[in-house]
């Protein structure tokens, strides 16, 4: 029987990839507050990069491979978080990959997971997420193999946070919510008496998706959800529950402060592609 699909094994294969080591060195060079940013896949970490090089006037990285130590290494001493519901991300990634967008070090994988899951047309989504869940899945091979590459899989609290287990407490830690990340981003950021940060929620886009993908089952929506436990519950603390702004950092079951009260988000797998999706 074929190995089943873990978040831990997955893990085990990023473990070789590491932060470069120069990406974010230059913020040690600057006077406070030094701002930087997590690049996590599909939540609008391209759309973080640009407010965040915006405030510093010069280009910030995008290396989904720099967690929350690399950057508090590096001298920040505020850190933006992006977050959004496991699914939504999956299905963002999903999308991206079906319309062959990809990098070029990653183009043999993400060229074999458009052979494999394009023929499904909107089942895509499902079909991908059942191959990765059941070892007796015809492409479950296929879904191991390409799946290895992909940074939307990459969970936020065990990669980037660390569980939470973390050498210090450096940084002020602000999480920002795809579905709002404008409005979070300025929220954020004035909290912290921080100027200049700003997403433009206007800005011109580069990809827009015109893919539809089916919802996922019931089946496969509860095992990514079972998976990604740990950022379902940081989703649903930051994101989907309504927060109250003088919960903080020592209050959260990570590190980081709640933002002001909001509406809840809802979650869906089938609204089109957002400003957010559309840019990381």
């Amino acid at each position: 029987m074929p190995e089943p699909w873990t978040l831990a094994a997955f893990l085990t294969g990023l473990h070789p990839r590491h932060c470069e080591e120069d990406s974010w060195d230059w913020l040690q060079k600057r006077e406070p507050p030094r701002v930087a940013y997590l690049a996590v896949a599909r939540t609008g970490s391209e759309s973080l990069q640009k407010a965040v090089g915006g405030m510093h006037k010069r280009h910030a990285p995008h290396d989904h491979a720099c967690t929350l130590r690399d950057v508090e290494s590096a001298g920040a001493t505020h850190v933006l978080i992006s977050l959004r519901h496991p699914a939504e991300r999956i299905a963002s990634g999903v999308k991206r990959r079906l319309e062959g967008i990809s990098a070029n070090r990653d183009s043999e994988q993400n060229a074999d997971f458009r052979a494999a899951f394009l023929p499904h047309g909107s089942a895509a989504l499902n079909a991908f997420v059942a191959s990765l869940r059941d070892p007796a899945h015809p492409l479950h091979a296929r879904a191991m193999h390409d799946s290895m590459r992909q940074n939307w899989l990459t969970p936020v609290s065990e990669f980037y946070l660390a569980n939470g287990h973390l050498y210090d407490r450096a940084a002020r830690r602000g999480f920002v919510c795809t579905p709002t990340l404008a409005d979070d981003v300025w929220r954020v950021t004035k909290a912290w008496g921080v100027k200049g940060v700003r997403v433009q929620a206007k800005e011109a886009s580069s990809h827009r998706s015109n893919t539809t993908l089916a919802p996922l089952s019931a089946e496969n929506r509860a095992w990514v959800e079972s998976t990604w436990a740990a950022d379902v519950a940081l989703w649903n603390t930051y994101c989907a529950a309504t927060a109250r702004s003088d919960r903080v950092e020592a209050n959260a079951p990570v590190w980081g402060e709640l933002l002001p009260a909001r509406k809840p988000h809802q979650v869906t797998t089938t609204a089109p592609e957002s400003l957010h999706e559309i840019h990381g």
